[in-house]
């Protein structure tokens, strides 16, 4: 049941802050140097983000994390925009609640190949 009402409520999923055209401005500093990243949380959560949308739990068990805003708030230190969108579900006792989903910004196929050494996907 949980996982339907997951599903249901990505299939409407659009940006939050887009423009009138639809693009979301995320623009990288200039002045901001990459580095590969290390084995670890940071670079498993970038890979997880990569494949689209993911929920905060889904990428705590991606890092593995018990805490995945922790390791989105050191990668958005390094530059990369990603954004959290509330979405509304049912929690496994049947009560209504909120979740967070995560999502990479547009224009970023530059800095997350320099993070993860060019090796994605």
């Amino acid at each position: 049941m949980k996982g339907a009402v997951m599903n249901e409520t990505l299939a409407g999923w659009t940006p939050a802050r887009a423009s009138e055209n639809g693009q979301v401005d995320d623009a990288t500093d200039a002045k901001f140097t990459p580095r590969k990243l290390p084995e670890g949380q940071e670079r498993r959560a970038l890979l997880a983000l990569l494949a689209g949308p993911i929920t905060r739990e889904a990428l705590d068990r991606a890092c593995p994390a018990s805490n995945a805003p922790d390791v989105v708030f050191r990668l958005r230190a390094r530059g990369v925009a990603i954004h959290c969108h509330m979405r509304r579900g049912i929690n496994r006792h049947g009560e209504p609640c909120r979740f967070g989903v995560y999502v990479l910004g547009p224009a970023q196929g530059e800095l997350v190949a320099a993070l993860l050494g060019g090796a994605h996907a």
